[in-house]
């Protein structure tokens, strides 16, 4: 159990065997509720292939392994949603180590090690039913302030001093949100992509600002 912030697990239900694993919960665009997800059930895509498997109202199971290097996690899991997953469980590439990327989603994302991934895998193969039996994040970062922030602390305090981003008066993500005029979260591609295509013809993303 961490010391503080968030952490997560992800609890299945193998042909009523029960295999808990660690995870790391990443952010997502709209408010889901967790209490909905028992019994959905679990399908892991092979090679990340979203087109391969059905995945209609089904949690996904994708992997590091296979995602190509340019693309993000972002764009990872919007092909997961567009394909119809309810939510994405992710095989991480670094053995036990565990982490993730907060990169924008429509959907929920629980990264788990890629030695738990191994574990959970191996169980797909020989299972004729692979569901989900909880998802649960904990998170204590609320209670962090008061854990850190007592007696013997020091605090610096600076007047005078701004700070601004290069695009402040026309930030990127309006642009972007603009240019796209889509409902669903945006990743790290179409930023690129607006600013590829609008750079030329937008003062907002000249060079001469």
């Amino acid at each position: 159990q961490p010391l503080g912030g968030a952490w997560a697990q992800v609890t299945v239900e193998l042909d009523g065997q029960v295999l808990t694993l660690d995870a790391a919960a990443q952010v997502h665009a709209r408010q889901v509720d967790l209490a909905q997800f028992p019994g959905k059930p679990i399908v892991y895509v092979p090679k990340n292939d979203v087109s391969s498997v059905p995945l209609r109202g089904a949690v996904a199971v994708l992997s590091e392994k296979f995602k190509p290097g340019t693309m993000s996690d972002g764009a990872l899991l919007q092909g997961a949603y567009q394909a119809g997953a309810d939510a994405v469980i992710k095989i991480g590439g670094g053995g036990a180590m565990l982490y993730s990327v907060p990169d924008p989603s429509e959907i929920p994302c629980f990264a788990i090690s890629e030695d738990d991934g191994k574990k959970l895998c191996s169980a797909l193969e020989v299972s004729r039913s692979a569901k989900v039996k909880e998802l649960k994040v904990n998170d204590r970062r609320q209670k962090l302030q008061a854990e850190r922030w007592n007696y013997g602390k020091v605090w610096l305090h600076f007047s005078g001093l701004y700070l601004q981003s290069v695009d402040w008066d026309g930030p990127l993500c309006e642009v972007a949100q603009e240019a796209r005029a889509s409902p669903e979260a945006l990743v790290y591609e179409d930023y690129f992509e607006v600013y590829q295509t609008t750079r030329e013809v937008d003062p907002r993303l000249g060079l001469d600002r």
